[in-house]
């Protein structure tokens, strides 16, 4: 199983992401997460929307996911591009 560190030797700012196995996994958790959980978003500022119980509970699961709380996702229109001939079928998922 992969762990939330970085190789030896690589320096990674604090305020980066880390793309590891692990903190990918993270990520496609939350996005699973938001499709039956109460998760949305706010249309003007992009960020997610949840009650408070909610961000006080993914806080102690996932640090600095918090930050989503005030901005969305940085490059939402190449991930649109990249994601956009995706389609769920039931079939396979």
């Amino acid at each position: 199983m992969a762990q939330n560190v970085p190789s030896k030797g690589v320096k990674i700012p604090i305020d980066s992401s880390y793309w590891n196995d692990y903190n990918t996994r993270v990520v496609c958790d939350i996005f699973v997460d938001q499709v039956a959980t109460g998760l949305g978003l706010d249309d003007a500022r992009k960020a997610v929307t949840t009650i408070s119980a909610r961000w006080k509970q993914l806080k102690s699961d996932i640090a600095g996911c918090t930050k989503f709380m005030k901005v969305g996702l940085q490059n939402e229109e190449l991930l649109e591009k990249m994601f956009e001939d995706i389609h769920n079928t039931d079939a396979n998922h």
